[in-house]
């Protein structure tokens, strides 16, 4: 549950032209926003300062100044393992949030961005599994992640769309395994797709 968050956007759109997703519809192509510290320092006049930081980008991995918005976030207060104490309070753990995913396709190509990404305070970080067609980067991805100690993960999986139940359940699968070869935490999100054009969603 999300209670004292900051609601950010570093870039919006995506790179990807997914045929099940409203994003290219609705936002275009990939493109970065504004200043994340702008943002933040107009919400800590107005409303003081927020615990936790959820970034709403539909592929934030994919911004071409993806490490200069990780040095930001650092530079906010987010960095691993940060805590916050409020009017002499007890100091709570912060935490950071990419709530729309990351993209396991771009996360194993290198594991330069689980590396960056593990300099935040990230809980959990959420990498998509759309399709059984994903699996090979997927679990590379997951791989990457537990290497740097990301050990709680979520992941989004959609089916409904092309997916047979076999598929869902053979991607279901090797989450439990990653988690018994890896001793990661993964959390799995099935997602039911539903036409982005039908009124009665």
């Amino acid at each position: 549950p999300v209670q004292d968050a900051y609601f950010v956007y570093a870039s919006r759109g995506c790179v990807r032209k997914c045929h099940f997703c409203g994003v290219p519809k609705l936002e275009g192509d990939q493109r970065d926003t504004y200043s994340l510290t702008k943002t933040i320092k107009g919400i800590d006049e107005l409303y003081g300062q927020k615990k936790d930081l959820t970034l709403m980008d539909n592929n934030i991995v994919a911004s071409a100044n993806f490490k200069n918005i990780i040095a930001e976030i650092v530079d906010l207060g987010f960095e691993k393992g940060a805590t916050i104490s409020r009017n002499g309070g007890t100091p709570v753990n912060r935490r950071v949030d990419f709530n729309q995913g990351v993209d396991a396709r771009i996360l194993c190509k290198t594991d330069m961005f689980l590396k960056e990404i593990s300099k935040v305070c990230i809980r959990p970080l959420r990498i998509a599994f759309d399709h059984i067609g994903l699996k090979k980067p997927y679990e590379k991805a997951i791989r990457y992640s537990a290497d740097v100690g990301l050990m709680e993960l979520s992941n989004y999986m959609l089916y409904n769309f092309h997916d047979t139940p076999e598929d869902l359940y053979e991607r279901m699968r090797l989450n439990i395994d990653l988690n018994q070869e890896l001793k990661t935490k993964i959390f799995s999100f099935p997602m039911r797709y539903q036409p982005t054009d039908r009124q009665d969603r």
